[in-house]
């Protein structure tokens, strides 16, 4: 255990849980059986800085087996389009999560963009002002609980 980084140790912790939760979901299924959630990262600004900033989320997400789908909207978007992606995104039965990169430029309205993603969906409502590593693991985290409910109402 690390003593000194005990916030490190709780990141840890909580993606080895997931680890074991899709295992434990996909014990006994074969191939194309097998599931894996699936989370929208919508992100808005200039796409190479934007490509930057995803990559830690996308090389975690991988270690722990969630598949990331990048979504990069421009600083030139309009809120007309913002929302339609949303309501993609929403209606989308592949995508477990939504996660709206929470450093919106500030030409665009965080709040009003947030209120377009379905509650079940959002996956910006479970983080708290926590260190990334643990927002990430937590963000994980939920994006596999929606998962395991979406399973099991589908039985």
């Amino acid at each position: 255990m690390n003593k000194k980084n005990p916030q490190a140790n709780e990141a840890t912790i909580i993606k080895d849980e997931i680890v074991k939760d899709i295992v434990a979901i996909n014990k006994g299924k074969a191939g194309d059986a097998q599931l894996r959630p699936n989370m929208a990262v919508l992100i808005i600004g200039d796409e190479m800085e934007c490509k930057n900033k995803l990559a830690n989320l996308e090389k975690e997400a991988k270690k722990v087996g969630i598949d990331i789908h990048s979504y990069i909207c421009p600083l030139d978007s309009d809120m007309e389009e913002i929302e339609a992606m949303t309501e993609c995104l929403n209606e989308d039965e592949l995508i477990d999560g939504i996660y709206l990169y929470e450093e919106v430029p500030e030409e665009f309205d965080y709040e009003k963009i947030i209120s377009t993603i379905e509650t079940s969906k959002n996956l910006n409502s479970s983080l708290e002002n926590n260190n990334e590593e643990i927002k990430i693991a937590k963000l994980f985290r939920y994006c596999i609980d929606i998962m395991k409910d979406k399973e099991k109402n589908s039985q």
